[in-house]
């Protein structure tokens, strides 16, 4: 009995040590996010159309797994997608409102200066415009809601960035997020010179580069 009890105490302090290690925090930020048929960039000559101010928030964990290496998942808000038209208030922006799980491990390199890189999953929540667009026939969807309803459910992404400590509780983290996977499905649409409907098919990709600021509750 009395091995037990000491292994039962030496669990608990075990568990309670590990617990004293992770640190739970929320963040939020902005973003500038572009759609690329293919590269590295998020905008240039592969850009669908131009970038899209944009914002993401949410929370994370951050548990150390030594003095210098610690592991980060998140669960974050992601608004994504890119501007069609860039003319004012004439202006056409694609969102994309994702839930997304970045998993980054993170190494201090110096005091206050961190380095990441790590994976992250992303469910497409909903697609949306800032304006209606309407098929001049009824029953007939025009190519903004075709567009739209071609993104697919799933995303995924490397995160890369390096990160500043401001404080014991303050940080600013500076990634650039690049999707590995095609957010598209192919599609059929109408044009009105041709009589036969033209497939709209190529990979697309989702491309950001996010500001953020984070603070540790607890």
């Amino acid at each position: 009995m009395k091995k037990l009890a000491l292994l039962l105490l030496f669990n608990l302090a075990i568990s309670f040590h590990l617990l004293a290690q992770v640190f739970i925090g929320v963040k939020a930020g902005g973003a500038l996010t572009n759609n690329v048929y293919d590269g590295v960039g998020i905008s240039g000559g592969f850009g669908i159309g131009s970038l899209k101010t944009s914002y993401l928030g949410g929370f994370f964990a951050e548990a150390l797994l030594s003095e210098n290496f610690s592991i980060q998942p998140e669960l974050l808000y992601n608004n994504k997608g890119y501007t069609a038209i860039d003319n004012g208030p004439l202006s056409l922006h694609y969102n994309l409102h994702y839930v997304s799980v970045p998993i980054m491990l993170q190494y201090r390199v110096l005091d206050r200066l961190i380095v990441e890189l790590g994976p992250e999953i992303g469910y497409l929540l909903d697609a949306t415009s800032n304006r209606s667009s309407r098929g001049i026939f009824m029953g007939i969807p025009s190519f903004d809601e075709q567009l739209l309803s071609s993104y697919k459910d799933l995303d995924l992404a490397l995160n890369m960035g390096i990160g500043y400590l401001l404080s014991d509780k303050w940080s600013l983290n500076l990634r650039y997020n690049m999707g590995l996977y095609d957010v598209t499905e192919d599609f059929y649409t109408s044009v009105f010179e041709l009589d036969e409907p033209v497939l709209i098919s190529s990979p697309v990709y989702n491309r950001s580069l996010q500001l953020s600021i984070s603070y540790r509750v607890f």
